[in-house]
């Protein structure tokens, strides 16, 4: 993959081929643990914790114009993790080979869409961000802004955004073909187009997308909503301290009840940007480096900037990984979901296992009832 299109192939690229000649060196051995070891067991439990994400957020129950967009972006990460978690088929295929020419065709592309799924990822926690700061201070424009149909309709225009932005990537390649007459057979692989060498293109395109879009103007969005949101959960914590004491006795879900899931749902998306904020970080930095010195792969600091690079690709996981483990930690009807439905299935389980008599569809749905009002917010 050339140095030109490096902004590109960021996501895919495992080392400079010169390193994995040399004898093992502390660079080339960090590089090989975090691309085969710690970056497949990230996006495992990454995967697996954002399917059941996906599980919790679509009960009936959890049908909220702010689960909504968590939903999407849930899906977004999980995309975004499950087309980085192939980068692992490169380690099993023999190079210069057919199947390697026919995967590096498909990685081309999968990078692609990798930057799409992460720029929709980036933008759906900025309209996280400013749909809480309209719940939290414009209470009556929320009535009319913060609904599940207009959550939809803004995850959509997302997604077709991010995808609009990266369109013109899909022209800085070209698919060829030519016969190879060691093996007797014909290859394709991909080949830089003139697009991806155009200087123009080369000079203006990596700063709108990757400085503007997807690193300058969300962090600027981020950062002032995230310290008004910090200041907001800073007034509710006091009003939260004279209104529960007034309503421990009052039956029902009282005002104070409401205003403290309120501010749980804050300080869990305030968790969210703070992680988006560490995680995002090294890679702008990687972006911003490259955007600037294009030749640095090729200056005596190579090795230093890939293995930057390749931690900056681990952080990147860890951050799509993680937001399962905030929500169950911050969220308690997150929590209690995921409780009901586990419970349920155990309950199917034990009572297939036991195969009980007559009467057991009656205790089936008196424990059920019981699980269920033990798991209840």
């Amino acid at each position: 993959m050339e140095a030109a299109n490096m902004t590109e192939h960021g996501l895919s690229s495992t080392g400079d081929p010169n390193l994995q000649d040399e004898s093992e060196t502390a660079a080339s051995i960090t590089l090989r643990v975090t691309n085969q070891y710690i970056l497949p067991i990230i996006c495992c439990f990454g995967i697996l914790g954002i399917i059941l994400t996906v599980i919790v957020l679509s009960r009936k129950n959890m049908c909220t114009s702010t689960n909504c967009h968590l939903m999407a972006l849930a899906i977004a990460d999980l995309l975004f993790l499950l087309l980085l978690s192939t980068r692992q088929i490169e380690n099993h295929l023999t190079h210069w080979t057919s199947g390697y020419y026919q995967f590096s065709i498909y990685l081309d592309y999968a990078v692609i869409f990798m930057h799409v799924f992460l720029m929709a990822s980036i933008w759906l926690t900025v309209m996280l961000a400013v749909e809480r700061y309209i719940a939290i201070c414009q209470p009556f424009l929320a009535a009319k802004v913060c609904s599940v149909k207009r959550a939809r309709i803004f995850v959509v225009s997302i997604y077709v955004f991010a995808f609009l932005v990266r369109l013109p990537a899909f022209w800085e390649h070209e698919v060829v073909t030519r016969f190879d007459t060691l093996s007797n057979t014909s290859i394709s692989y991909t080949k830089s187009t003139e697009l991806a060498s155009n200087v123009h293109y080369l000079r203006i395109n990596p700063w709108v997308v990757d400085g503007i879009l997807m690193s300058i103007l969300p962090f600027i969005l981020l950062l002032v909503l995230n310290v008004r949101l910090i200041w907001e959960v800073r007034k509710s914590t006091r009003y939260l301290q004279a209104t529960m004491v007034a309503s421990v006795s009052a039956p029902g879900r009282s005002a104070g009840t409401i205003k403290k899931e309120e501010l749980q749902i804050t300080v869990m998306l305030i968790s969210i940007i703070i992680v988006f904020f560490i995680c995002q970080a090294p890679y702008v930095v990687y972006t911003a480096i490259f955007s600037i010195n294009k030749d640095i792969l090729s200056s005596g600091s190579s090795t230093g900037f890939l293995i930057f690079h390749q931690l900056a690709i681990v952080v990147l996981a860890f951050k799509s990984a993680v937001n399962f483990i905030i929500y169950c930690w911050f969220s308690e009807k997150f929590w209690a979901t995921l409780k009901k439905i586990f419970c349920r299935y155990q309950i199917c389980r034990r009572f297939q296992e036991n195969n009980a008599p007559n009467n057991s569809y009656y205790n089936l749905r008196r424990y059920s009832n019981n699980c269920t009002r033990d798991t209840s917010i």
